[in-house]
């Protein structure tokens, strides 16, 4: 949805940009108007489209896994990487993926991840897990 209003916004600021522009010969003060309005149109659009990017960035959940442990960041923070030995379950619980971590600390990752879905991202966790525990390779060959 905003980037339909950016869209919009950018297409009625130039439209009214070009309309001032063409006006400031025979009507200086209309001229004026319109091409502040539309310059305001267009810098209103790009704001739009550049608050729509960062929120869309901005939710990025990121779950990799590394030979010596499993790394995750949520949003913005911080990522955490914990060893494998630490990591005591992985399991889903409807659409969600838990990680239970020693200590009792649990990371629920409610977010939808391109193209895999809770059950399969689950999988792939512990078979990474057993292989490198087992000193194996991650990725067979």
């Amino acid at each position: 949805m905003p980037w339909s209003v950016g869209i919009a916004v950018l297409t009625l600021g130039v439209v009214t940009t070009a309309f001032g522009f063409a006006r400031l010969r025979t009507d200086e003060a209309l001229g004026l108007t319109a091409l502040v309005a539309g310059l305001l149109c267009v810098v209103g659009g790009m704001l739009t489209f550049v608050i729509a990017a960062l929120r869309v960035l901005a939710d990025d959940t990121c779950i990799g896994l590394r030979v010596d442990g499993v790394l995750y960041r949520r949003g913005g923070g911080v990522a955490r990487l914990v060893a494998w030995e630490a990591v005591d379950a992985v399991r889903v619980d409807g659409e969600a993926l838990i990680v239970e971590v020693e200590g009792g600390e649990a990371w629920r990752v409610v977010d939808a991840f391109a193209d895999i879905t809770a059950a399969e991202l689950a999988e792939r966790i512990r078979a990474t897990r057993r292989r490198a525990l087992m000193g194996l390779p991650l990725r067979p060959r």
